[in-house]
């Protein structure tokens, strides 16, 4: 859980999604005091310290030391006058300082917070997103979906070609025009991708498909399943990214821009906007571009299955990460972190222990896991 100290924006909107956005907009509004509050404590703080040395100077008589003398009634009065004022200024300055300083801390919480509420908004996108991880290698599902398709439109064509001679009343120069203009179909990939099926089938269901034409039914429901599943799950992963489309960074942008801190300025913003700021937008960014070939495939103008495969890839590589058992989503593990970082700066070290583990963000199993962990225990268990 997240710290909410009961001045906190965050508190307040604790309750629920609802309350959090009515008073988001108001939050950011009062961010660019934050500013103000800066200025006030230069201000301020310079006029203490003018204050301070004045009355120092005057009730030391460290003017002295300048040459200068006092030794009329008129002078020593003038001196007093000075005393009280520098007094009365440093005090009214001080006083003032302390109270800008609190305001300038909470000002400073919020307008940090701001960003991590911006954040959690664009982060709650990413989460969103329908993944495509097939079981074979992604070169054999890519080439296969190109192969499918391309029969298809082929079968078409086919099927288009063959209306148009039949209209033809010498049949043999139908016959021969059909043969010189028909699109072969191809099956050397789906051969290749019903191998690797039986290749990785457990030796169970092998010992019970047996004969020729069990295998041929076995992979004819298995290979037909996993297409239709991938297919479904190349078009769900694609629409997942085309939502990004109306997503918006204009609040995440603006919570940034109010990001102006008395102490250690450049190098908290330097990091939020290297770390978190420009990740989120630029990812976006590129979600934004890739994803508009998505849009052109299901309105009819884009390329085929293999085609869109590689680009949800290419996208999907800059989102997750894995190692020999499982797939992470290492781009939301990343954002996590640098919006927990953000809470450690706007309230010190009470959320250090909320950094998030990569093990919370497991995806998917990858193939054979649950087959190397079963040999793992049947190892233990023998030793």
């Amino acid at each position: 859980m997240v710290f909410l100290s009961e001045n906190s924006p965050l508190f307040f909107c604790h309750g629920g999604q609802s309350k959090r956005f009515q008073t988001f907009s108001g939050i950011l509004k009062r961010g660019i005091e934050l500013k103000n509050r800066k200025s006030n404590l230069y201000i301020t703080g310079g006029i203490a310290i003018i204050g301070i040395i004045g009355l120092v100077i005057l009730q030391l008589r460290c003017y002295k030391l300048m040459g200068i003398y006092g030794g009329t009634r008129f002078l020593s009065d003038l001196r007093q006058l000075g005393i009280a004022i520098m007094g009365g200024l440093f005090t009214s300055a001080f006083v003032t300082f302390l109270i800008s300083m609190g305001e300038y801390k909470n000002e400073r919480r919020e307008a940090l917070e701001n960003v991590y509420f911006a954040a959690e908004d664009l982060e709650r996108e990413f989460i969103k997103i329908k993944y495509f991880l097939p079981d074979e290698p992604k070169e054999l599902v890519s080439s296969l979906l190109g192969e499918l398709d391309n029969n298809e439109q082929n079968k078409k064509f086919n099927k288009m070609l063959s209306e148009a001679v039949a209209q033809f009343e010498n049949r043999q120069e139908a016959d021969e025009i059909y043969e010189r203009n028909c699109q072969r179909l191809e099956y050397d990939v789906q051969d290749a991708f019903r191998d690797y099926i039986w290749e990785h089938t457990d030796e169970r269901t092998k010992e019970a498909c047996r004969e020729p034409l069990q295998i041929k039914e076995y992979l004819d429901k298995v290979c037909a399943e996993k297409i239709k599943t991938y297919r479904e799950q190349l078009e769900n992963s694609m629409k997942s990214f085309l939502r990004f489309q109306e997503v918006r960074t204009n609040n995440m942008t603006d919570a940034y821009k109010r990001l102006d801190f008395l102490f250690a300025n450049k190098s908290i913003r330097n990091h939020i906007h290297e770390k978190l700021y420009c990740r989120i937008l630029e990812e976006i960014k590129q979600i934004k571009e890739e994803s508009y070939h998505f849009d052109l495939y299901f309105s009819g103008k884009g390329g085929n299955s293999a085609v869109q495969y590689s680009i949800v890839w290419k996208l999907q590589k800059t989102l997750l990460c894995e190692d020999q058992d499982w797939h992470y989503r290492k781009f939301d593990f990343d954002i996590v972190t640098e919006m927990v970082q953000i809470l450690v700066y706007a309230n010190g070290a009470k959320n250090k222990n909320e950094f998030p583990q990569i093990n919370e963000y497991k995806l998917q199993a990858k193939p054979g896991y649950c087959q190397r962990l079963y040999e793992k225990w049947e190892k233990e268990s023998k030793g």
